[in-house]
C-alpha cells in the first residue's frame, strides 16, 4: 500500500472518530449537562488515558516499533519480543488495575470521602481503570501489524470506542428509569468493554493474517533492554503532558461551580481534531517505514520518505521523527 493510500485510510478511519466523538458528546452532555456525574465520569475516564499516552499508544509503542522492526528482518515468524512486552504488561497493568479497585472498594467501605463528588470520581475510576489492560495491549499489537503495512485495526479503534459509548449513551441517556448515577456506572462498564473490542480487534488480525500466537514470556532479552531504554527517555516528556491535562482537571473539578472539567474536555476535543487527522494519521504511517528502513540502513528510503510526508504538507512540528547515526535507529516523540 503507498503512504498517500495508508494515509488515506488511518486519516479518514481518524475523521469518522471525530465525527462519531461529536455525536457521542451531544449525547453525553445531553444526558449529564455539566452535573456531577459528568463531570465525575470526565475525570474519571481521564486517568486511565494518562496511563495509555504512556503505556500504549505513545511512549511505549514508539520504543517498542524500532526494535521489533530490526527483530523481523532476521524472522519474520519471530514473536518473542511483542510477547515479552505483552506479558508484562499484563501482569503489570493487571495489579495496578486490582490495587485500583481495592482502594476503592477501602474509600466506599471506610467513608474516607465525605465530599460526594470526589467519592463519585473515586468510585468510577475504580471501574474504568481496567480500561488500560486492553489499550495498551492493544496499542502494541497495533504497531506490530503497522510494520506489516496493516493500518485499518488500529485506525478503527478509536470509533469503537465512540461506537460502544454511543450504544451505552442511547440505552441509558434518556430512560427515566435509570438515576444519574447508574448512567455514569453504565457509561464506564461501557468503556471497558470498548477496550476488549479494541483488543480484540488488532490480535485477531495477527493471527489469522500472520500467525502469531500469545504466550506468556518472563525471559529478558536485548531487545527487551533497548526498548525499556527507548521507553524511559520518552515516558518523562509524555508523563509532563498528561500529568498538566490531569492536573488542571482536578483543579477545575475543586470549583463549586459546576462546569469546569466539561468546558477543558470540549476545548481539548476542538483542538485534538486537526491532530488527529493530519499530525498523527502521518506519523502512525511514516514511523513504521522509516523504522523499516533504519534497521536496513538503507537511508535513500529513510529520506525519500521522510520528505514524501513533508512534501504534502503532512509533516507537522507536533511530531519530532529524527535519524540516530549512533545506533542507526529511528525514534519517534509525539507532543500531543
Amino acid at each position: 500500500m503507498s503512504l498517500f493510500a495508508s494515509f488515506s485510510v488511518v486519516s479518514g478511519a481518524t475523521l469518522l472518530s471525530r465525527v462519531l466523538g461529536l455525536l457521542r458528546d451531544v449525547l453525553f452532555f445531553a444526558t449529564f449537562g455539566t452535573s456531577i456525574y459528568g463531570e465525575a465520569f470526565l475525570l474519571a475516564f481521564t486517568i486511565p488515558n494518562l496511563f495509555r499516552r504512556m503505556l500504549g499508544e505513545g511512549t511505549l509503542t514508539s520504543a517498542f516499533i524500532p526494535v521489533f522492526s530490526e527483530s523481523q528482518l532476521v524472522n519474520k515468524n519471530n514473536w518473542s519480543l511483542l510477547n515479552e512486552v505483552l506479558s508484562r504488561l499484563f501482569v503489570f497493568l493487571g495489579c495496578l488495575s486490582v490495587f485500583v479497585a481495592f482502594f476503592t472498594l477501602l474509600t466506599h467501605q471506610f467513608a474516607w470521602f465525605s465530599n460526594p463528588k470526589w467519592y463519585l470520581a473515586n468510585y468510577l475510576n475504580g471501574v474504568t481503570f481496567f480500561y488500560v489492560i486492553f489499550i495498551c495491549a492493544s496499542a502494541i499489537l497495533v504497531g506490530a501489524l503497522n510494520l506489516r503495512d496493516r493500518f485499518l485495526e488500529g485506525a478503527l479503534s478509536p470509533v469503537l470506542l465512540n461506537l460502544f459509548l454511543i450504544s451505552a449513551l442511547c440505552f441509558v441517556g434518556f430512560n427515566p428509569d435509570f438515576s444519574f448515577g447508574q448512567k455514569a456506572l453504565f457509561l464506564s462498564l461501557a468503556v471497558v468493554g470498548a477496550g476488549l473490542g479494541q483488543l480484540y480487534l488488532p490480535w485477531f488480525r495477527l493471527r489469522k493474517n500472520f500467525g502469531w500466537k500469545f504466550k506468556w514470556k518472563f525471559s529478558h532479552s536485548s531487545e527487551l533492554s533497548e526498548v525499556s531504554s527507548l521507553f524511559w527517555v520518552g515516558a518523562f516528556g509524555a508523563a509532563i503532558a498528561q500529568v498538566n491535562i490531569l492536573i488542571s482537571r482536578i483543579l477545575a473539578y475543586t470549583l463549586d461551580d459546576p462546569g469546569g472539567v466539561s468546558y477543558l474536555y470540549m476545548t481539548a476535543r476542538l483542538v485534538e481534531l486537526p491532530l488527529g487527522v493530519f499530525a498523527i494519521a502521518i506519523s502512525t504511517i511514516l514511523f513504521p517505514v522509516l523504522s523499516r528502513a533504519a534497521s536496513k540502513g538503507d537511508k535513500v528510503l529513510y529520506q525519500s520518505s521522510l520528505f514524501a510526508g513533508s512534501k504534502n504538507d503532512i509533516y507537522v512540528n507536533h511530531t519530532l521523527i529524527y535519524w540516530s547515526a549512533a545506533s542507526g535507529r529511528t525514534c519517534n516523540q509525539r507532543s500531543v
